[in-house]
């Protein structure tokens, strides 16, 4: 009976350390998982959130004060508003050079070939319109 005792008590040691390692675990990830998100989402999402994202990093990492964390902040948004500017001048030339690319590749392809080639640029597109559809907001 003490050998079982003993045995059952090392055994529920063991149980209760594996069970803190699993809660320390957690707690770590989700704290590294969490603080990016929440910064992102902070920002209000897309270039805004990404602004913010970025400016999360930049004091975890450089140990920024306030001050310098608002006027980084700032910085990025503006930068954001910028490329984001960029984006809507050359967006239709770059849809213009793929469907280019797009009618080329086409030509040189079998009947059968076309066919998986469309489906794969149809799913293309859709991933491209799901994308838009989400960052909508900035635009």
């Amino acid at each position: 009976m003490k050998r079982f005792r003993s045995i059952l008590g090392i055994f529920t040691i063991f149980v209760l350390g594996m069970i803190a390692g699993a809660c320390l675990v957690f707690v770590a990830l989700r704290a590294v998982a969490y603080g990016p998100r929440h910064a992102y989402q902070q920002g209000g999402g897309g270039a805004d959130g990404l602004a913010n994202l970025m400016a999360w990093q930049f004091s975890r990492k450089l140990h920024t004060d306030p001050a310098q964390d608002a006027q980084i902040r700032e910085i990025l948004r503006e930068a954001a508003q910028e490329i984001k500017g960029v984006g809507d001048r050359v967006a239709p030339e770059l849809t213009e050079s793929v469907s280019k690319v797009e009618t080329r590749v086409r030509a040189i392809l079998r009947p059968e070939q076309q066919a998986e080639f469309d489906r794969m640029m149809m799913k293309a597109r859709e991933g491209w319109k799901k994308l838009q559809a989400r960052t909508g907001k900035d635009r």
